[in-house]
């Protein structure tokens, strides 16, 4: 028989996952400590072509697109409101990637996502916290705070943060006398947890000066700033802030309410555009959070019988360029993958525990290089877009409205390589573009795009030099963040 898989948390990411694994035959559960399955928290997600065209496999786009305006155009501002940059980016990217760049509420694609089920929505339950998973030989089991008990094969943690999962990861790896800190993130494509910047982040009804289809970014010492203004002028925002320090996984901080009434007041004067403050757009508020930004990514990705998803601790990146859903999506999508490939080769029992690890390992040797490359990515934005250094003030205020095309080209390359779902069509909307997918064509050097992108920022690193601190790692990964600035 099919592997069952259990999933662990009602998110973008477990139910992305419950659709791919139905849509493969793979017998599912999702277990969702709420009652509600699409609660109105104020947050907002944005989904790139990479993760839209995954959606559109699986039938979710039309229902997607009736929620979002496309974003056709963006400004970049400095701390004073002076206008840096116009750009079209986000109308090319669409032209060349076949889907726009659509940010809509969270609560809203969740409940798309649910409600797409269909008749499988009994595989959803709800109010089942999970405390405790006990992985066995041949099962695992997965024991809720209200007495229940559910058996799997596998048991895929799409808790978030502060997640049941990544605990008993941790707990299993000290009873098998491992390094359970592996989790955390130390060693080779690896990073512990730490929290250095805070986001503010709030949904808010139409305000005068912001038009549907824009994207408004601002860069400044200590902080920045992403707007988007999306259908019947919502106003999707976030203000990114440095905090006085950095915080290790034990220590990050809770915000409270006056905390977050403190941290507007201190910022309320930060422009949006030339014309719009942040505290306009804060008089407009709907939902909305302040909340510490953790960074992480685990080495280690599978224990035993428990695998994470994309949206856990272990892979934490900062919101800035919109790639932590996609990402997540992306990563369960080749999750499912490989699971389908499980099932092929033995369709008519259950998988050994040997055979279910060995999958598990395929999938993070497939998928970690470009997880690991696009959290780099969002992270080092972050520092560029908050002038973080010298270093990344100099290209965030002065170099940046001069790279023209190259950002478009570099997020391009970072969209290209994107997964699907092997085992279902490929979207004929996706074919649209002017450039394919990778996983569409054959391989035939670098493309004319990708030697622009890597011209321009060979010339920034000779003119910046390699004499700040962690130069090598912005030489190595600071193309993927610097060519993704104003990706929106």
């Amino acid at each position: 028989m099919a592997p069952r898989v259990i999933i662990v948390g009602g998110s973008i990411a477990g139910l992305t996952l419950a659709h791919s694994l139905g849509a493969c035959h793979i017998d599912y559960l999702v277990l969702e400590a709420r009652a509600d399955i699409a609660p109105a928290v104020g947050a907002s997600i944005g989904i790139l072509p990479n993760g839209a065209r995954i959606l559109d496999q699986l039938g979710l786009w039309p229902a997607i697109g009736a929620h979002i305006v496309p974003l056709r155009q963006s400004f970049v501002w400095s701390g004073t409101g002076q206008r840096r940059i116009r750009s079209d980016h986000p109308r090319l990217i669409h032209d060349r990637h076949a889907y726009p760049f659509a940010f809509l509420d969270r609560q809203a694609l969740l409940k798309i996502l649910a409600g797409a089920l269909g008749g499988q929505q009994g595989r959803v339950r709800l109010n089942k916290r999970v405390v405790r998973v006990a992985p066995e030989a041949d099962r695992v089991l997965v024991h809720c705070q209200d007495g229940s008990v559910y058996e799997g094969d596998l048991v895929v943690g799409a808790d978030g943060v502060r997640s049941t999962v990544m605990q008993q990861m941790r707990g299993h790896l000290d009873a098998l006398g491992r390094d359970a800190h592996a989790i955390g993130g130390d060693g080779h494509r690896g990073a512990a947890m730490r929290s250095e910047y805070s986001c503010l982040f709030g949904i808010s009804s139409a305000v005068p000066g912001l038009h549907a289809g824009d994207g408004h970014f601002t860069y400044a010492k200590g902080y920045s700033t992403l707007t988007v203004v999306g259908k019947d002028d919502r106003v999707f925002w976030f203000l990114f802030t440095k905090m006085d320090q950095s915080y290790d996984a034990d220590h990050i901080p809770l915000f409270s309410e006056e905390d977050l009434k403190r941290h507007v007041a201190r910022y309320g004067h930060v422009p949006i555009t030339d014309t719009v403050r942040l505290s306009a757009v804060y008089e407009r508020i709907q939902a909305g959070s302040l909340l510490a930004l953790e960074e992480a990514f685990a080495p280690v990705w599978t224990v035993d019988r428990i695998a994470p998803s994309a949206n856990h601790p272990w892979h934490q990146m900062t919101p800035n360029i919109g790639q932590g859903g996609n990402s997540a999506i992306e990563t369960v999508a080749a999750l499912a993958n490989h699971l389908a490939n499980l099932r092929q080769r033995s369709p008519d029992r259950a998988p050994s525990l040997a055979e279910l690890q060995t999958c598990l390992q395929a999938w993070q040797s497939e998928r970690q290089d470009r997880a690991y490359k696009v959290w780099m990515a969002a992270n080092e934005a972050t520092r560029m877009e908050a002038g973080a250094t010298w270093y990344h003030r100099v290209v965030g205020q002065y170099l940046l409205p001069h790279l023209g095309s190259a950002l478009t080209d570099g997020m391009s390359d970072l969209i290209q390589g994107a997964e699907k779902l092997d085992f279902l069509p490929v979207p004929a909307q996706s074919l649209r573009g002017s450039i394919p997918y990778t996983s569409e064509v054959v391989p035939a050097g670098t493309s004319p795009g990708q030697r622009r992108a890597w011209s321009r920022w060979m010339w920034i690193v000779l003119l910046v030099g390699g004499t700040s601190l962690g130069m090598h790692t912005v030489i190595r990964y600071g193309v993927d963040a610097l060519l993704s600035l104003s990706l929106l």
